[in-house]
């Protein structure tokens, strides 16, 4: 599929392209999460329109301006997705025979809006996906700049998880930090409050996805080690080093839009009401996006495939499906 935008003589951007993987990325029916990041979203989508792609974008899109679809496109969570497109209507290696029923769900995001969403989680909607882990289409000797900023989000990541775990006397287990790393996209979801989304995600995130979750953090865990904020006690088990010296140091390494109104220095509250702002200020961020997506979701989406959708979140969040 990524090689069907990057190979797209008609496509003339330089494109970048991320897979979000699932536990069932490999699965018939399973709908793949993939981001397109290009320079000019405008440019973008008025060249996507006049190719086979055409048939991607709803009847709203098709009849309004492109400057609409790009305004949305940069507006609220700066993705603009086409959802629930079978995987059969792009021309592609595959078996045209093979009954291939999983769908793609695409995002298109601009550089800029990229690489500020992963340093600054102004809208979380970009930097929540890359923590996770995902395929990679991109050069990253010709784009350091979306390269180094993922690391930058992905070491935020996981300092903002440890912090959130600070508190703890015993040991954490690597599989309860990925998940709270994992589930920190998902906190004040307006989708997961009203059940539209499988209420076991973050879970089948982190079982099917273990060693790729190591694979990126263990060497920051370790850097964690060799700094004495966490102590190793085997291969899967932390202990936090308490003091006010470590909380500082976690705290000074999370985004700055994560401390609205916060002090800089962690002697102003106790370690639980830090945490309790902290976390408030994230789901402000993540609530105040999931419901711009949705919204914008109503343009880009036709409205009996919005409806197809909204209803199979409904069936997941309701543990049917």
């Amino acid at each position: 599929m990524a090689q069907q935008f990057l190979s797209n003589q008609i496509i003339t951007l330089k494109m970048q392209v991320f897979i979000y993987l699932r536990q069932t990325y490999y699965q018939k029916d399973q709908v793949i999460d993939m981001i397109l990041i290009v320079d000019d979203t405008y440019k973008f989508h008025e060249e996507n329109m006049n190719t086979d792609n055409h048939s991607h974008y709803s009847f709203y899109t098709k009849r309004l301006p492109v400057g609409v679809t790009n305004a949305i496109n940069n507006g609220g969570s700066c993705i603009y997705f086409n959802p629930l497109i079978p995987i059969k209507t792009f021309k592609n290696q595959y078996d045209p025979s093979a009954k291939d029923l999983r769908k793609i769900k695409y995002g298109v995001i601009s550089t800029e809006n990229a690489v500020n969403d992963l340093i600054s989680w102004n809208a979380f909607a970009f930097a929540g996906r890359l923590q996770k882990p995902i395929l990679t289409f991109i050069n990253e000797q010709e784009n350091q700049e979306v390269h180094l900023a993922n690391e930058k989000n992905r070491d935020m990541a996981l300092n903002q998880a440890i912090f959130m775990n600070f508190h703890q006397q015993k040991n954490v287990h690597l599989m309860d930090l990925y998940t709270d790393l994992c589930s920190l996209s998902y906190r004040g979801d307006i989708r997961m409050r009203f059940k539209m989304e499988n209420p076991n995600k973050v879970k089948n995130v982190v079982l099917g996805s273990f060693d790729l979750l190591n694979e990126v953090y263990q060497p920051r865990l370790k850097n964690l080690v060799n700094d004495g904020i966490l102590e190793q006690v085997d291969s899967e088990m932390f202990k936090m080093k308490a003091s006010t010296t470590n909380v500082q140091y976690l705290f000074d390494r999370i985004p700055d839009r994560l401390k609205t109104d916060m002090k800089k220095s962690v002697v102003q509250l106790s370690l639980r009401e830090l945490q309790e702002d902290v976390q408030k200020n994230l789901e402000s961020v993540v609530y105040k996006t999931s419901k711009e997506m949705i919204l914008s979701g109503l343009y880009s989406t036709n409205p009996l495939k919005n409806l197809a959708y909204v209803y199979s979140k409904y069936q997941k969040g309701r543990g049917k499906k």
